[in-house]
């Protein structure tokens, strides 16, 4: 089975620069532009890690081979019909992800805790940084997973 997903328009802010920055309690901009990567960088691994989408979505899977509809990203949002056939499984397009603000908040301090897990630990490297910091957030994200897809 392969997806491709697609946004249509701008992605919503999930974590704004400043919100991070008093995570931080950081008030000065030396560090902005590496914060604002970190936050970008922990958004998408936060949303594989959940199997989440955190802004609006268009999903189409291909190359289904199981019986039933999959939905390997959710929330979903727009579901398909009932399929007339067994064919109809195979392929199929639906529309997933949270409104701007739905993100729930225990995801949010995920991603806070990665970036400020990214930012304390820049000096081992950028990869480094983000693999420990991932580990902070494992538990809350996985616990959104519905499926084993990804």
């Amino acid at each position: 089975m392969s997806l491709r997903v697609s946004t249509s328009g701008t992605p919503l802010e999930v974590i704004s620069l400043a919100k991070a920055k008093e995570w931080l309690n950081i008030d000065f901009s030396d560090w902005d532009s590496l914060i604002q990567d970190l936050i970008n960088a922990s958004i998408v691994r936060s949303q594989q890690v959940s199997g989440s989408a955190y802004w609006p979505v268009t999903v189409t899977v291909t190359g289904n081979t199981a019986k039933e509809y999959l939905y390997p990203i959710e929330p979903v949002t727009a579901l398909l019909p009932d399929p007339e056939s067994e064919e109809e499984y195979k392929s199929y397009t639906y529309e997933a992800g949270y409104a701007q603000d739905e993100v729930p908040d225990d995801l949010k301090r995920a991603i806070l805790q990665r970036v400020a897990t990214g930012f304390n630990e820049r000096q081992n490297g950028y990869e480094k940084s983000l693999n420990k910091a991932t580990e902070t957030s494992l538990m809350i994200e996985i616990s959104y997973r519905k499926d084993l897809y990804l």
